[in-house]
């Protein structure tokens, strides 16, 4: 799967997911309520934080990566607004 998480949001993630397995372990809840809601969530977290890909990202057509942007329109943009900053630089 191609990626779409950038650096900030994949450690973003894996924080999340630490806290979640966090609140897991010490919420006062059924375990079965434990392991579904939160260690679910932080798994997936967790995941998608090692893969660098969101499901969500993906289905939304987003990328939170630097300048790998979703949609054509967007790349059209940049490639533009770079060649802008590119001839005022000469």
């Amino acid at each position: 799967m191609k990626k779409n998480l950038g650096t900030m949001d994949r450690w973003l993630r894996a924080l999340a997911a630490l806290g979640m397995l966090a609140c897991a372990a010490l919420v006062p809840l059924p375990l079965a309520w434990r392991v579904a809601l939160l260690g679910g969530s932080a798994v997936y977290l967790a995941l998608s934080a090692l893969a660098g890909t969101c499901v969500a990202y993906r289905l939304l057509g987003r990328s939170a990566l630097g300048l790998e942007l979703a949609t054509k329109r967007d790349r059209r943009h940049a490639r533009r607004h770079r060649h802008a900053i590119d001839a005022k630089k000469e």
